[in-house]
């Protein structure tokens, strides 16, 4: 591949696997990474890392960096499920919906709002239609996946929810929950979690948390804001153990339901918390209408399900990078030597806590 300073080259708008932005060219996909103020251009990096070739594009046109890419790019069948999500995405975008709701019980559920995408399968799966007005989105093809699956990752969203929801709940294979509403003369009500003692208490004292970290850090704050910042800190993470004592281990709750550390997957809800990002990408604003998010779960269960029907004509799943490899097979070796009582408790938290990196954010 040459190296050309011209811009010469065609290309296409498409979205990735995650839903960000991202262009074609001859059958290779490029991820956005930034944007030249100065140029009025924009960069664009190999979606197959660590693939080195990149793009940049300015007025239409496009050019190459000059490297070699690392693979034969993607098929035919990859390029036209892309170009199909893009098209989802801009019917989605584009289409028009009836105005917004502030109460559940104004809500009504009609017509495209109860289809899949293809406008004839069913796609509301029921609605309770009470005072908590509890409603779920799935298609027969997401609940044949859920049906398969030994283990369902479940959490829940807030920028998602409707102003008259406090919640969202989704698995990643996108059957939807709008949890519980808020509707006349009801107060704001608890978030589905499955467990009364997680509340907004026990969230706001996470946000503290967060807060808590960057107080200090500016221009002349002194020794004793940062004294009063490590002592909030502390007061937070006492009463986030107690409470962590209190549910999981002293409750009802049964050891094997809560504990993964043996789990031969996702032993945490990582791939979710990207799935809820792909979600807040992908949304216009927080908060949208009942309507809007309606519809874009419908465009989330039509890519799940293009995703799922391009596996099963073979194509790759994705691997585990080799450092996550690494890091899983210490930590197997490491149950193995815990449950042998080869180590301690306290050396299998030592040497496990080296396998978390923390950001410095």
């Amino acid at each position: 591949m040459d190296d050309n300073d011209e811009y010469t080259i065609l290309y296409e708008d498409c979205i990735n696997r995650k839903g960000g932005n991202a262009i074609l060219i001859d059958n290779f996909v490029f991820n956005f990474h930034s944007f030249n103020e100065k140029e009025g251009s924009r960069y664009w990096r190999c979606a197959n890392r660590p693939c080195k070739v990149s793009a940049t594009t300015l007025d239409g046109l496009a050019k190459l960096n000059g490297r070699e890419h690392i693979d034969d790019g993607l098929t035919d069948v990859d390029i036209k499920i892309i170009r199909k999500l893009q098209d989802l995405r801009d019917q989605y975008r584009n289409s028009s919906t009836p105005p917004p709701v502030e109460d559940t019980d104004d809500i009504v559920l009609e017509g495209e709002f109860i289809l899949c995408q293809d406008g004839k399968s069913r796609f509301l799966l029921f609605d309770s239609n009470d005072d908590d007005r509890i409603i779920a989105f799935a298609s027969d093809t997401c609940l044949n996946i859920l049906s398969r699956s030994t283990a369902w990752h479940v959490d829940g969203a807030f920028k998602s929810a409707p102003s008259c929801y406090k919640q969202t709940e989704q698995t990643t294979t996108n059957f939807v929950i709008i949890g519980r509403g808020r509707g006349r003369g009801r107060g704001r009500s608890q978030a589905t979690t499955g467990h009364d003692d997680v509340n907004d208490e026990q969230s706001a004292q996470s946000s503290n948390i967060r807060r808590g970290r960057g107080r200090g850090r500016g221009r002349g704050r002194g020794r004793g804001g940062q004294t009063e910042d490590a002592n909030l800190l502390k007061s937070n993470l006492e009463e986030f153990f107690d409470y962590f004592v209190k549910q999981w281990f002293e409750g009802s709750i049964d050891y094997e339901i809560w504990n993964h550390a043996t789990t031969d997957g996702p032993r945490t809800n990582n791939h979710v918390e990207g799935f809820h990002f792909k979600i807040n990408s992908w949304i216009d604003k927080n908060h949208p209408s009942v309507y809007n998010l309606v519809k874009f779960f419908k465009l989330l269960d039509s890519n799940t399900v293009l995703a799922y029907n391009q596996r099963l004509t073979g194509t790759r799943v994705p691997e585990l990078s080799k450092t996550v490899k690494a890091k899983n097979k210490v930590l197997a070796e490491n149950i193995i030597r815990l449950e042998n009582n080869q180590i301690s408790l306290e050396e299998y938290l030592n040497i496990s806590r080296l396998l978390i990196n923390f950001s410095s954010n």
